[in-house]
């Protein structure tokens, strides 16, 4: 009997031994998933931090840029014409001009349908004016000019209301909220 004890007893702290180094092992195994798995989450919030800060300062770019060109339009629409601008060979308020950023703009972060509609603008201003001169050349007569201003201030009106629905957009979007401009008043 004692033979079959000792035999017990001698072989219970290998199998102890034999769990210790399994607990460790798998133990270890844990710590080294659970580190990937905390460097990798660590990684996607620093770069999604990143990628905020990038997006905040090209709203801030591009509702400055925006609003500039609102002030454009806006001028060019309260312009009226008189008997003299055919003779003058145009308008006093020039027409405004396609919005551009600086270069190295980081446009991976803007949202598609912003670009979409930022780049719709940039192309509708030059067929805009294409058809301006065309309306000047060929069917504006003095000493009014009438059809040309009339045709300069509806462009001007669909553009100005495209930048100012844009910028809104953009302005909501901006964490916190971008103050409107010469209004004194959030967006959020």
């Amino acid at each position: 009997m004692r033979s079959s004890i000792a035999w017990q007893a001698v072989d219970a702290p290998d199998q102890t031994e034999g769990s210790i180094v399994v607990s460790q092992l798998i133990s270890g195994l844990i710590g080294v998933v659970v580190g990937a798995l905390l460097t990798a989450f660590i990684q996607w919030v620093a770069h999604r931090h990143a990628k905020q800060q990038r997006l905040q300062h090209l709203i801030l770019v591009m509702c400055s840029i925006l609003d500039e060109f609102c002030s454009d339009c806006q001028d060019a629409i309260e312009e009226e014409g008189d008997e003299h601008s055919y003779y003058r060979g145009g308008f006093i308020v020039p027409a405004p001009t396609v919005p551009a950023f600086p270069a190295g703009v980081d446009w991976t972060v803007v949202d598609l349908d912003w670009l979409r509609r930022f780049l719709e603008l940039r192309l509708a201003l030059p067929r805009a004016d294409k058809r301006l001169e065309h309306i000047w050349n060929e069917w504006a007569h003095p000493p009014e000019m009438e059809a040309a201003f009339a045709f300069r201030r509806e462009k001007c009106s669909e553009f100005l209301q495209e930048a100012l629905e844009l910028s809104a957009a953009l302005r909501k979007k901006a964490n916190p909220p971008i103050w409107e401009a010469n209004t004194g008043s959030s967006t959020a």
